[in-house]
Formats: structure tokens, C-alpha cells, sequence
């Protein structure tokens, strides 16, 4: 409630890290991503990417 009263969106598709092995998939975030659309256009049936780091993806 507090993060869509503000405008993000639960993203509903797949998520995904793009990593040292390439684009790995990672079921167990899905359903807890949230984005905020501001000036990109997104289509929301998609994939989620983020950029490789230490820890956590997402």
C-alpha cells in the first residue's frame, strides 16, 4: 500500500540479474519488485533486468 499510494508498480513479469554468467533468472524475487515509471515507457509483461553486484540483486 505505501509504495503504490506513491506511484510505484508491482512489477508482474520476470526478473532477472545480468551477472558475470550472463542473464540468470531469479524466480524468488518475483512478485516483490516494485518500479516506478517516471519518464520511460514500460510494458509490464516483460523481463526485469538489473546490473550484477555484491549481495543482493534486488
Amino acid at each position: 500500500g505505501f509504495s503504490a499510494a506513491r506511484g510505484w508498480r508491482l512489477w508482474p513479469g520476470t526478473t532477472s540479474v545480468v551477472g558475470p554468467r550472463g542473464i540468470e533468472r531469479l524466480p524468488d524475487e518475483e512478485g516483490g519488485v516494485f518500479v516506478l515509471p517516471l519518464s520511460a515507457e514500460l510494458t509490464f509483461d516483460g523481463d526485469l533486468a538489473c546490473d550484477w553486484r555484491s549481495g543482493d540483486a534486488w
